[in-house]
């Protein structure tokens, strides 16, 4: 039980990867392609910054997100395994009877003109009684595979449809990554797990919590504030965003420092009531001279404030931000690897690249994820 709910020290998850990691996770813009553009940015920034990660003869990641997937589309439909696998599913899509059809996810997922061709074929074997591995599957399979290549569109909104876990498993191979699905419903235990952590005395704790309370409170009370960007969320968000970035940096003066002019900054924080004074109790003060927000001594209470406003994020709704990613446990985790680790065919030294080659996301809610970036060595 106890032992269970320790968390993973995050000294430890660097060093059995071999990577540094933030100690927080990364949103990825809500486009649409959600997961694909989560997995192309958390790859892409673990190659540029740890380059012996690299598979020899390895292409270069695709420019942006929507490329990628289109890349990784393509790769599986020449993958003989996966053509096999999606083969095996549409003939039981075939063989179920007509009415259990809408209730098997990957198939309710998909398009109206897809789904039409699959009853269609579906009633012709139930009233013919025909064997449906007698059917011509591989113009059925790259209809299937073109249906996930193209964009949708529901309310006005553009979007990909959500690969299912026959895609991932050949993602996952083809790219020769890990893929781990953090488990949200876990998250509360997750938490609870990172403060542990990152241990705070609770005096200091206390003492930064008087200090900030009110101007939260007072934030929330205000709401978006005209000509400002979003509400109490946004603010706390941005101010932790800093505190995150000097905890990472501590020998960065850079990281310390904010110009009071950043339109980010007077957007969701100084053009607010208590917005000046929130940042005056997590630690920062006004140099009216520089023009800029200044910790000058990143002290002891960082901890302290960092943990404070999780606290007070989570207590808005947004507990992802009280995650070290670093301190999740395994069992916690979907580890998807596409059925390459651990085969006989691969070599040794392979083998270690590949089981450090890891994209750590979170599905925060239906299709939208964050992931977990690495630091430069």
């Amino acid at each position: 039980g106890e032992a269970m709910c320790e968390p993973v020290l995050p000294a430890d998850y660097e060093t059995e990867t071999g990577v540094l990691w933030k100690a927080v996770f990364t949103d990825v813009p809500d486009d649409g392609n959600c997961l694909m553009h989560a997995v192309w940015k958390g790859l892409g920034e673990l190659l540029k910054h740890y380059p012996d990660l690299r598979i020899p003869g390895e292409k270069a990641l695709p420019e942006n997100a929507a490329l990628f997937r289109k890349q990784a589309l393509a790769d599986m439909t020449a993958d003989p395994i996966y053509r096999g696998a999606v083969a095996n599913q549409l003939q039981l899509w075939l063989s179920v009877d007509c009415d259990l059809l809408f209730s098997l996810e990957d198939f309710f997922c998909m398009p109206p003109s897809f789904q039409s061709e699959i009853v269609d074929l579906n009633m012709q074997v139930q009233q013919a009684g025909a064997d449906p591995s007698t059917l011509e599957m591989p113009p059925l399979v790259d209809a299937y595979i073109a249906s996930l290549s193209e964009v949708q569109t529901d309310s006005g909104r553009d979007f990909f449809l959500p690969l299912g876990e026959l895609e991932l498993e050949a993602l996952c191979r083809n790219l020769r990554i890990r893929l781990q699905v953090v488990k949200t419903e876990a998250l509360d235990v997750i938490a609870a797990a990172s403060k542990r952590a990152h241990p705070v005395p609770e005096n200091l704790v206390t003492e930064v919590l008087s200090a900030v309370a009110s101007h939260v409170a007072s934030l929330k009370a205000a709401g978006p504030a005209e000509g400002s960007e979003g509400g109490v969320v946004e603010a706390l968000d941005l101010v932790l965003l800093y505190l995150n970035n000097i905890a990472e940096h501590p020998g960065e003066p850079k990281f310390r420092s904010v110009k009071a002019a950043n339109a980010a900054l007077v957007s969701k924080v100084t053009s607010k009531p208590a917005g000046d004074a929130l940042l005056k109790a997590v630690g920062f003060q006004l140099d009216a001279e520089a023009g800029a927000w200044v910790m000058h001594d990143a002290s002891e209470t960082l901890e302290a404030a960092r943990q404070v406003l999780q606290d007070a994020l989570a207590a808005e709704g947004e507990l992802t931000r009280a995650v070290d990613p670093r301190t999740i446990r395994p069992e916690h985790i979907y580890d998807r690897s596409g059925g390459v680790e651990g085969s006989d065919s691969q070599d040794p030294a392979e083998a270690a690249v590949h089981a450090r080659r890891i994209v750590r996301v979170l599905n925060v809610r239906t299709n939208h994820y964050q992931v977990h970036l690495p630091r430069p060595p």
